[in-house]
């Protein structure tokens, strides 16, 4: 999920539509919300293009995603999903049971 954009004025607002609005990161988008015809939520793949720029140049790959909700869409928080290759996923995480534990016995 996206952390709204205006988080205190998000709590505070009055209802959802005034919530989404302050949830948006997106100027274009934002103004939409407030205005009698909103623009389309496919506006909102190129804040997920603008998050996987950030992701790919971290991994040094082209990556998948897809945008699960937005505030276009009426939803209250935007939020986007990112597929990581399992290869990635391996050389990062460790599996299960492995997991690196931190001795703090003193030597004895």
């Amino acid at each position: 999920m996206a952390f709204p954009y205006n988080m205190r004025e998000y709590l505070d607002a009055a209802d959802d539509t005034m919530r989404r609005y302050h949830a948006c990161h997106c100027p274009f988008a934002k103004e939409s919300i407030l205005s009698e015809m909103p623009i389309s939520p496919i506006l909102c793949y190129c804040s997920l293009g603008h998050v996987m720029n950030f992701t790919e140049a971290f991994l040094g790959r082209e990556l998948e995603g897809r945008v699960v909700r937005s505030v276009l869409n009426k939803d209250l928080t935007c939020e986007y999903e990112i597929t990581i290759p399992e290869d990635i996923m391996t050389q990062y995480i460790a599996p299960r049971g492995m997991e690196n534990v931190i001795d703090t016995r003193k030597n004895e």
